[in-house]
């Protein structure tokens, strides 16, 4: 084991990994959290929904898509 991460609420999906080695993952809190490849340290986080995170995220472009349990599609920039 490399490391481990504690997060917030629980995540029903795997993560994504980002362009550049980012590791995101939602919850059932309603937050998608980015974590470093390499330690597992956060980076962020960000409450996209009122309800449960089910789906794994998804990337395209610079866009971060976040579906969840209260029927909306979020969509967050991700930095450059």
């Amino acid at each position: 084991q490399l490391w481990k991460s504690s997060l917030q609420g629980l995540g029903f999906s795997g993560p994504v990994v980002g362009p550049d080695g980012t590791i995101y993952v939602g919850t059932d809190l309603g937050d998608v959290y980015a974590l470093d490849p390499d330690t597992g340290d956060l980076e962020w986080s960000l409450k996209v929904a009122a309800k449960t995170i089910y789906g794994a995220p998804l990337i395209h472009g610079s866009f971060l898509y976040v579906g969840s349990w209260d029927r909306a599609l979020y969509a967050v920039r991700l930095a450059p």
